[in-house]
């Protein structure tokens, strides 16, 4: 019953995130479909690259999860957040030789309400390459454009332990 019960909430969130998807894509004027489907093309390529296993596990069961794996330790991460606010996607490299994160690219779609009124009026859709290794730095790009490239300490700042504690319980679970 329990699994029918989780079974049923996972075919619900892929059918919410589905919709929020193509509700954003439609009302957004500006969007950065084609920059981030680069970067699902470099994280996608490094993953064959690499033989990287994927492992299904969900560290939290409000966020979307894929891990792949190499010599028993997450090597790349990709994980969704669909807060009823906005969407927010995340694709993690993590380096080879020290195991730290490398890159973070993330995708944050905000919908915009016209006056409380719960009728969408438009969304921003901005994506961050987030740089830790060798030198920390974030690019920042909107409508397929990179408009900053700078060092911003509290978006670096943002989801690193969250990622961190993702990728220990993700590689303590797949060990068992």
């Amino acid at each position: 019953m329990k699994k029918k019960l989780l079974s049923n909430f996972s075919i619900f969130q892929i059918v919410f995130c589905t919709l929020l998807l193509t509700i954003f894509s439609n009302c957004s004027k500006e969007n950065n479909d084609d920059i981030i489907k680069q970067f699902e093309n470099e994280f996608n390529d490094s993953i064959t690259k690499y033989k990287a296993e994927k492992f299904e596990y969900k560290f939290d069961a409000l966020v979307q999860q894929t891990s792949y794996i190499v010599d028993y330790k997450v090597k790349f991460l990709k994980y969704a957040h669909e807060p009823e606010n906005g969407l927010i996607q995340s694709l993690v490299f993590f380096d080879f030789s020290t195991d730290s994160i490398q890159k973070i690219i993330r995708r944050e779609i905000t919908p915009k309400w016209r006056d409380n009124s719960f009728k969408l009026e438009d969304s921003n859709d901005t994506t961050y390459v987030l740089f830790y290794i060798p030198k920390k730095k974030v690019l920042k790009y909107y409508d397929n454009k990179l408009i900053d490239s700078s060092f911003e300490e509290a978006i670096l700042k943002k989801d690193i332990n969250y990622v961190k504690k993702m990728k220990a319980e993700t590689e303590k679970k797949y060990k068992n």
